[in-house]
């Protein structure tokens, strides 16, 4: 391709208006802490209803003046359009749309320091902002922030959609339709949001361009996500890591089942055998006309009375089983408080040794150096006896060797007289 291959798609995808999120008042997950210092903070909003009626606020105050029935005026244009949001053929306070060129396969935020793109990126969106509030004025703009902390940079816009021409009511209303309307964004084939995506994108286009880029066309839409679905998209990328490493916990886990499997087909086989083996009684009474009567059992009620009978001695077991079972998760616990303890306790041993043996070096230190200045007080006594002054800061070894020296010449030279 041209310009030296250096390609970029473009994107645009609305997303969910989130204020305190654009603002960074908490980082988020997919988002690195240490990079948050290259976001730019273009306009942030942190009262989005202040916002709103202080855009429309002369226009509700002309049309209350308007009004002679108080009923009739708008004591609060938000409320009343916030209100009435999700409703069908209702206006929205706000809309947010994200802006990005390339992806995080081709412009990742991990190459900052290497990657050009990324730098161009920053600096490409932020002349995005400023061409978006000059060439779409009806799209009130009340936060505006570069994300250079995520996976790959983008622009946060949201805005206000400011229209007029209305025959009826305020001379400016929210509706983001009739803003497009007035810009010269008409319904064709296609909606006028999607030929103002359209022209939106060329904007960004004449911008890449303008950096010496070329668009990309991605063929693969998910190579390109918004940021949304990119976020979901990590998550589960996440959420399959975790499995990956779970695997190991998995295959023990098939390995524990066939283990269970087997011990309980063995256990059927005992239970069938220990079935087979009961001799239920072989009789019943029944009360007849002329009182009660003994009479031989079927032999579908013979196997019912062996189910029964195998049934109380499973029961039992199984209640034998779970006392031992409780009797163990006691000792068990027990346990675990006597090592706990004894773990407490050992750290509380331990850090008494070390402050021991920190207060035993102190004083070894302490006597070391009375020692050596007690000696050296001593020589300096025995010294002085014989007229000899030591001087501070110096050798004592060659002090006294000068000294000695020094009373050999003495007698040397009295011997010669």
């Amino acid at each position: 391709m041209g310009n030296n291959g250096k390609c970029l798609s473009v994107s645009m995808s609305q997303g969910t208006v989130a204020l305190n999120h654009n603002r960074r008042e908490h980082t988020p997950k997919n988002a690195n802490a240490n990079l948050s210092h290259h976001n730019v903070y273009i306009k942030t909003c942190s009262d989005l209803e202040k916002a709103f009626n202080e855009i429309f606020g002369n226009d509700v105050a002309n049309y209350n003046e308007k009004q002679t029935r108080s009923d009739r005026r708008i004591k609060n244009y938000y409320q009343k359009i916030h209100s009435s949001e999700g409703k069908e053929n209702t206006a929205k306070t706000c809309y947010e749309y994200v802006f990005m060129f390339g992806n995080s396969e081709d412009n990742n935020i991990a190459e900052l320091g290497e990657n050009e793109s990324v730098w161009d990126s920053r600096n490409m969106l932020l002349e995005l902002e400023k061409a978006f509030e000059e060439k779409y004025p009806n799209l009130k703009v009340v936060s505006a922030v570069v994300h250079m902390d995520e996976q790959t940079p983008h622009l946060h816009i949201d805005f206000i959609p400011v229209a007029t021409g209305y025959k009826k009511g305020m001379e400016h209303q929210c509706s983001l339709t009739k803003a497009l309307e007035n810009l010269g964004f008409q319904k064709t084939e296609k909606l006028a949001v999607q030929n103002w995506q359209d022209d939106a994108k060329q904007l960004m286009t004449d911008i890449l361009n303008k950096y010496g880029y070329e668009r990309e066309y991605k063929n693969n839409t998910e190579k390109h996500l918004s940021v949304d679905k990119f976020k979901l998209l990590k998550e589960n990328e996440e959420l399959l890591e975790e499995t990956e490493i779970n695997k190991k916990v998995v295959r023990e886990s098939r390995e524990q089942v066939a283990k269970i499997k087997a011990l309980q087909e063995k256990l059927q086989t005992e239970t069938e055998e220990f079935v087979s083996s009961l001799t239920p009684a072989p009789t019943k009474k029944v009360k007849t006309l002329f009182g009660e009567k003994e009479v031989e059992k079927s032999a579908e009620e013979l196997q019912r009375d062996k189910e029964i009978l195998a049934a109380q001695s499973a029961l039992k077991a199984c209640a034998t089983r779970q006392e031992k079972q409780e009797i163990k998760e006691k000792q068990l616990k027990e346990l675990s408080k006597t090592v706990e303890k004894e773990a407490l306790q050992n750290e509380i041993e331990r850090k008494t040794l070390v402050e021991e043996k920190q207060a035993l070096e102190k004083e070894k230190q302490s006597f070391a150096m009375a020692v050596a200045l007690k000696a050296r007080q001593i020589v300096d006594k025995v010294l002085r006896s014989l007229g000899i002054r030591l001087n501070r800061g110096h050798d004592l070894t060659e002090q006294i060797n000068l000294a000695i020296q020094k009373e050999r010449n003495g007698e040397e030279q009295w011997k010669q007289r």
